[in-house]
């Protein structure tokens, strides 16, 4: 009997090491991944742009689809950025929208620079989005493009300025830029898990992206150049996708040498929409089902970090209900469950700040365990999605 308790109290300790190494690892991975982003925020931050008169000469193309009311908000903080160079504005106005259409004639009378095209209304067996965005590009007169829609919302008339410093650095031919939703258009039960998982998202390709290893970016603020797309034959390599202009074509063209990352505070972009709950769901559908078309293996770090921290909580529990009475396990899983999460929580609130996100604390350790199994409920569900996976299927 004393030989069994015995190897419970030793099996309990071993599993209290393990948990241990668990959590030293998951912590020091977290820090690692996201540190890379806050650290370049700051940086980025305190960088003035270069004042010379060597600014190159840039094309915004804008998506819309039936959002007028959008674009009138969108337009003026695009027409007046403080950029040093030309730049024109082309927007594609998915579907013909008749309003759209009237509002961007009148300001085409008042703005030179401002131009805009469309895409027919019956348009069929192709993605709508990439079909518009390569009507776009092909009006696009200049090399560098900048990628937003009409439920972007730009913060600063630098915005500009700091999208396009990156392309005066040679061999830049993409820039990642970063999109978060406007806490004040989802007060519906939820939105702090929804901004929260859209932080994460945000921090882990934008990290992968700073190490080089870039699989997707954001279509609501994205730069690459135009000789980039035709040179990869534009959406080619997702034609059968309803999607994937954002993540499969980036992960496609994107390499360690040829992409920047661009963060400052001044240079993110919100999203604005009517329905925040469906917007979310459909994001995480779409980019569940075209991650698996892309080049790089986009969860392998945080799969990595969750196991870890999944496996530290399995390895606590049952050391612990190994020996229920003994004060030293009990002990040495609070000191260990205290060293994992205390600081992971300051990193996260750290990145949640420097993300525009709303303030990220308590509930840190319950959304960084529960997401993964989130994640994997709508994987095992997209053929349920109502929302069109292939181009066959677009109506």
């Amino acid at each position: 009997m004393l030989y069994f308790v015995n190897s419970l109290t030793a099996s309990s300790y071993l599993l209290a090491a393990v948990a241990s190494l668990c959590a030293l690892t998951a912590l020091f991975l977290t820090f690692r991944y996201v540190s890379r982003v806050t650290n370049l925020v700051k940086r980025q931050n305190s960088e003035e742009p270069d004042s010379n008169d060597a600014w190159p000469d840039v094309s915004i193309v804008v998506y819309t689809y039936n959002d007028a009311e959008g674009l009138s908000e969108l337009l003026p903080t695009l027409i007046n950025q403080d950029y040093p160079g030309v730049y024109e504005i082309i927007v594609v106005n998915d579907g013909a929208d008749l309003a759209t259409d009237e509002l961007l004639t009148a300001l085409e009378k008042e703005h030179t620079g401002l131009y805009h095209t469309f895409t027919p209304r019956d348009t069929s067996n192709l993605s709508r989005k990439k079909l518009a965005l390569m009507l776009g590009i092909k009006a696009a007169k200049h090399d560098i493009m900048h990628l937003i829609t009409s439920e972007s919302r730009i913060p600063s008339d630098n915005w500009l300025k700091l999208m396009t410093r990156h392309f005066m650095e040679p061999g830049t031919q993409v820039v990642i830029g970063y999109a978060y939703p406007d806490p004040e258009c989802d007060t519906e039960p939820g939105h702090d898990m929804r901004m929260h998982d859209h932080l994460i998202e945000g921090v882990h390709y934008l990290s992968a992206a700073i190490n080089g290893r870039t699989y997707r970016g954001d279509g609501d603020n994205l730069s690459y150049r135009r000789s980039l797309f035709f040179d990869n034959k534009g959406f080619s390599g997702s034609l059968q996708l309803a999607y994937g202009d954002d993540d499969v074509f980036i992960s496609d063209v994107a390499t360690p040498t040829n992409t920047k990352v661009e963060i400052a505070s001044d240079s993110q972009v919100s999203t604005v929409t009517e329905d925040p709950k469906k917007r979310f769901r459909h994001k995480k559908s779409r980019y569940s089902f075209t991650s698996k078309f892309g080049k790089q293996n986009r969860l392998r770090m945080y799969s990595f970090i969750s196991a870890m921290q999944w496996t530290w909580l399995i390895t606590t529990l049952v050391s612990i209900c190994l020996s229920p009475l003994n004060p030293i396990i009990w002990a040495i899983n609070a000191v260990v469950g205290a060293g994992l999460w205390i600081p992971t929580v300051l990193i996260w609130r750290k990145a949640a700040e420097a993300l525009h996100a709303p303030k990220f604390s308590i509930s840190v350790p319950a959304t960084l365990m529960m997401r993964p199994l989130r994640n994997l409920n709508y994987r095992l569900h997209n053929h349920d999605s109502p929302e069109p996976r292939f181009t066959w299927e677009t109506i």
